[in-house]
């Protein structure tokens, strides 16, 4: 994987000899400039704001609307989960003993991030220490538990089939020293001043986080969650009523950065996971994302 300086980032080459490997750097976000946005997409943001703004609206005046809010993010956590390979259905959800009791709970623990971070979000900004308490509620006693959960990673991963090395990987997220400046530079993004849309602020925090891919497992369902929460961070929800992976899952062939990964750190493969990576300790096409 080579990438020459460009507006999205660019390569840096890591150890040496039969080590050697090279890893994304991305850019930082607030470098990016004003975006240039064609007349077509100028007119989907406007549809996409004012649908957003019509169930924002109703949710307000539906009784019982706790009740339908849970079946919002229940429904979230189902088809996020579903992107990477989970095979259960929203009726093994609402009757877990019907499911896989592992499939199950990974969406249960979903769901259970979902509602932490809602509860967070008042008091704490999106930052780097918000991602590790919603990622620790996420892998709690399911698959991934082993992959320090709530702690972002220390060691080089890389995303590529079950075959590939990491001399030869699609993709090489950011080395941990990057990032942790990469991280840094997504807070001061997120919680800084800005004039920009705040559909596009979503799209590109979601881009962002799963290209730095800050931890061993779960990076994926994070990133997803996230753009529901930039949503609400940036005042244009109130509460977690959207499930943005349904449209994810309609079109996973481009959302993926393949048909087929395999985690090495966990030895199962998961189709269509574009967030499922390779982790190792030293020494041992940026990913698609809308």
């Amino acid at each position: 994987m080579h990438v020459d300086k460009s507006r999205q980032g660019y390569t840096r080459k890591n150890l040496s000899g039969v080590s050697a490997y090279e890893s994304f750097v991305p850019t930082p976000l607030q470098e990016l400039g004003p975006l240039k946005l064609d007349d077509a997409t100028v007119r989907l943001l406007t549809t996409c704001a004012r649908k957003i703004g019509e169930v924002e609206g109703m949710a307000r005046f539906v009784p019982s609307a706790d009740m339908y809010l849970t079946m919002y993010v229940r429904k979230e956590a189902l088809l996020s989960s579903q992107i990477e390979g989970t095979q259960c259905t929203f009726d093994d959800i609402l009757d877990p003993e019907r499911g896989e009791a592992e499939e199950v709970g990974e969406v249960v623990r979903y769901v259970a991030a979902s509602d932490r971070a809602v509860e967070l979000i008042g008091s704490l900004p999106l930052s780097t220490r918000f991602f590790r308490e919603v990622h620790r509620v996420l892998l709690e006693g399911v698959r991934g538990q082993d992959k320090s959960p709530g702690e972002v990673r220390t060691s080089q991963n890389w995303i590529g089939s079950g075959a590939s090395t990491i001399a030869h990987a699609p993709y090489v997220p950011p080395n941990p020293e990057d990032m942790q400046q990469s991280l840094r530079d997504l807070e001061e993004f997120i919680n800084g001043p800005t004039e920009m849309d705040p559909i596009v602020r979503a799209a590109l925090i979601h881009y962002q986080f799963e290209t730095i891919h800050p931890f061993l497992d779960g990076n994926g369902r994070m990133g997803r969650l996230l753009i529901t929460l930039s949503l609400m961070n940036d005042g244009v929800l109130t509460k977690p009523i959207l499930y943005p992976s349904y449209q994810l899952k309609l079109q996973r062939a481009d959302y993926s950065i393949g048909t087929s990964w395999t985690c090495a750190s966990t030895g199962t493969t998961r189709a269509g996971c574009g967030s499922s990576a390779r982790a190792s300790r030293p020494p041992q096409r940026t990913p698609s994302v809308p």
